[in-house]
């Protein structure tokens, strides 16, 4: 289930050092929306981890009417994926120029945990 952002008890609650992150939140006015979906998405990840599964796909809720425009199948592009990949990002965006939907085309290398 997805976080409330704006229910402080229960973003208090999953947080590791309340206090700390609390401040770190108010001093860069990151909107309470955005601090519970991130918590939504690390609660997913943490999900999937302890599960035991080898990979997790991990959607915004309006993710799904875009299906139809993937230009692969999900286990396509986790194959595609280079050796030890940690974590991905899928990201569609509108091209305001036109109006359409851009293919994914870019590829940046992260860091991963502990590099």
């Amino acid at each position: 289930p997805a976080v409330d952002g704006n229910n402080l008890s229960q973003v208090t609650d999953l947080l590791a050092d309340a206090n700390e992150t609390l401040d770190w939140i108010a001093k860069r006015s990151v909107p309470w929306n955005v601090v519970g979906c991130m918590l939504s998405h690390i609660m997913a990840i943490r999900h999937a981890f302890t599960s035991g599964y080898d990979a997790a796909l991990i959607l915004e809720d309006d993710a799904v009417p875009l299906v139809p425009w993937w230009p692969a199948s999900l286990e396509e592009f986790v194959l595609s994926l280079p050796d030890g990949w940690q974590a991905s990002q899928m990201q569609w965006s509108i091209n305001q120029n036109k109006g359409n939907f851009s293919e994914l085309t870019d590829e940046k290398k992260g860091s991963g945990v502990g590099e």
